[in-house]
């Protein structure tokens, strides 16, 4: 069995030195995966942003990196951003494909309903060949339904029920796939 541990990344405790004092650790250990969690508001610029995050974390880690996603579940925050609650997964999907646009071109533009913009010279690019394993996480039906064309679903949440997604949904891989 492999072990995976989420990076006490908020507080005052969170510093560089005690974030990179704690992956260490989780590694000598023989963990899989260093996880951490953020939330990140929705706005056009985004995708774009986390990309490169997601690109330059992924060079910073030797091409060990695996992005995990989902499409929220704080209508607040929604609020707060004047984005609509109710369209946030095809949001969360056309933000996937913009980012692996990104990781794997060197050159995007993009023009759909959420993300608009003009050529824009990428990089840097992810380690690993194709791009950064995608697992998507959530409680709603989306996630559970099956394989999608953005992702592959994988993370079940801290409150997820006995038989979460365990219909037609695909087992957890033992390792990040790549």
């Amino acid at each position: 069995m492999k072990f995976g541990a989420d990076l006490p990344n908020y507080g005052p405790a969170a510093t560089s030195s005690s974030t990179l004092d704690w992956a260490r650790r989780m590694e000598e250990l023989g963990y899989l995966q260093l996880m951490v969690s953020d939330h990140m508001a929705r706005t056009p610029e985004v995708p774009l942003q986390v990309a490169r995050q997601v690109a330059n974390i992924d060079q910073l880690s030797g091409g060990r990196f695996v992005f995990g996603a989902a499409a929220g579940r704080a209508p607040g925050e929604f609020a707060t951003l004047g984005v609509p609650y109710q369209r946030r997964g095809a949001r969360s999907n056309e933000y996937l494909r913009v980012m692996k646009a990104f990781w794997s071109q060197d050159i995007i533009a993009h023009n759909d309903e959420f993300v608009r913009f003009g050529p824009v010279h990428t990089g840097p690019r992810p380690v690993q060949p194709a791009v950064p394993p995608v697992w998507i996480g959530g409680t709603a039906r989306a996630p559970c339904a099956g394989p999608s064309t953005t992702a592959t679903p994988g993370i079940p949440p801290p409150s997820a029920p006995t038989g979460w997604c365990t219909s037609g949904f695909p087992r957890w891989p033992t390792q990040p796939s790549g």
